[in-house]
């Protein structure tokens, strides 16, 4: 199994990569570059153990040297690229990653590159964030998985486009200017962009899950809404259980939490906090430590609050960051991120290097994730087992 840590393996496998690439140079018609044609094989490196270490899939190198999204299907890992011809999206397969690397999208010019990946039913929803001048102009494409020879622009000259989230049929996008969110049919957007809400200058979290968009903005509630539109806009409290208030009322009510993050999964609402529901207003994280709780509360109104993680001591720790969950499996950020399972965090929480949440995708079995890496140095493209399946 080739994990990190081994001396050995890291120079067979720079000596691979180089025989790999001066093989691509001469003879590349005759290399298989993750072909879709081409059936999965079985996977040697693919431990289902939660407890052994991360696997290295791919090292980034001169030639491809930027990792700045992530998605994944039942057979594939998708990322958005940085090379030095330009910007681009590559796939390669599970099974043999650095050998089916393949560009499948660009190279696009520099500053043209894609934000966001993700998985879309048969699709590749893709976010862009373009400069132009003075003036940032956004648009957002789709392609057919798993090759991605149709890219096509779905909405276009858009300005600064907040965030987006994808359903097999349907996308949802935030505008900064205007303050407002878009919805429309996905991958086509056939009947034009339609205006979801609005009134959202300020951005600061956004997440959806299969019933509803939620967001976050600086000094108000929590805001929420169905996607079918059944219901309008409204504000929910995040105290020791879920509340309601009417929308762009007088802000958060002094029993609600503030949260800076917000993740949602299922039918649960997760946060960042600096104090536990129940507590007072004036206690709880210190303030170098802050925030130092993980809460989530069920998206029912009436729903009791639960903490999940309360994590205040280690020499390096500074305060949560970054906040995912997969399917039952949390994933934060402080001196290194960890995971955990929702339901027994304390018992099942692990270490897993310096990974990346924001850049981080999961399937039934495994988290992969591109590293934080040092400045001048390449990212690393590396998965472990869940420990919730």
């Amino acid at each position: 199994m080739n994990t990190i840590g081994s001396t050995a393996s890291r120079t067979l496998h720079r000596i691979a990569s180089a025989l790999f690439l001066a093989c691509v140079a001469s003879c590349g018609a005759r290399v298989n570059l993750g072909d879709s044609s081409q059936p999965p094989a079985p996977d040697p490196d693919a431990s289902p153990d939660p407890a052994a270490p991360p696997t290295t899939l791919y090292q980034f190198n001169q030639n491809l040297f930027a990792c700045y999204d992530i998605a994944v299907d039942d057979s594939y890992v998708y990322l958005s690229t940085g090379e030095p011809g330009g910007l681009s999206v590559h796939r390669c397969r599970k099974t043999d990653c650095a050998g089916t690397m393949k560009r499948v999208v660009g190279p696009l010019c520099n500053g043209c590159g894609y934000e966001k990946i993700v998985v879309a039913g048969n699709f590749l929803g893709l976010m862009h964030n373009a400069s132009s001048g003075p003036v940032s102009v956004g648009h957002i494409d789709a392609c057919t998985r798993p090759d991605c020879g149709d890219v096509r622009q779905v909405v276009g000259g858009l300005p600064t486009i907040g965030d987006v989230a994808f359903d097999d049929n349907r996308f949802y996008w935030h505008l900064s200017p205007d303050g407002s969110f878009y919805q429309c049919s996905f991958p086509t957007c056939s009947e034009g962009p339609r205006v979801f809400a609005t009134g959202v200058p300020a951005l600061r979290s956004f997440a959806a899950n299969a019933d509803w968009i939620y967001w976050v903005n600086p000094g108000v509630a929590v805001s929420r809404k169905r996607k079918d539109g059944s219901a309008p806009v409204e504000d929910v409290i995040l105290g020791p259980v879920l509340g309601r208030v009417p929308h762009g009322g007088a802000g958060v009510p002094p029993e609600g939490l503030t949260v800076g993050t917000l993740a949602v999964d299922g039918s649960w609402i997760y946060g960042l906090s600096s104090r536990a529901p129940d507590a007072d207003a004036g206690t709880g994280c210190e303030p170098s430590r802050s925030p130092c709780f993980v809460v989530r509360w069920p998206d029912a109104i009436g729903g009791a609050a639960e903490v999940i993680l309360h994590e205040d001591t280690g020499i390096n720790f500074r305060g949560l960051g970054a906040l995912r969950v997969f399917q039952g499996e949390v994933v934060y950020s402080s001196d290194q991120a960890h995971t955990c399972d929702a339901d027994a965090c304390s018992a099942t929480r692990r270490a897993i290097g310096q990974a990346d949440p924001d850049r981080m995708a999961s399937d039934r079995d495994y988290l992969y994730w591109c590293s934080r890496t040092m400045p001048g140095m390449y990212d690393t493209l590396q998965r472990v087992a869940r420990v919730r399946r």
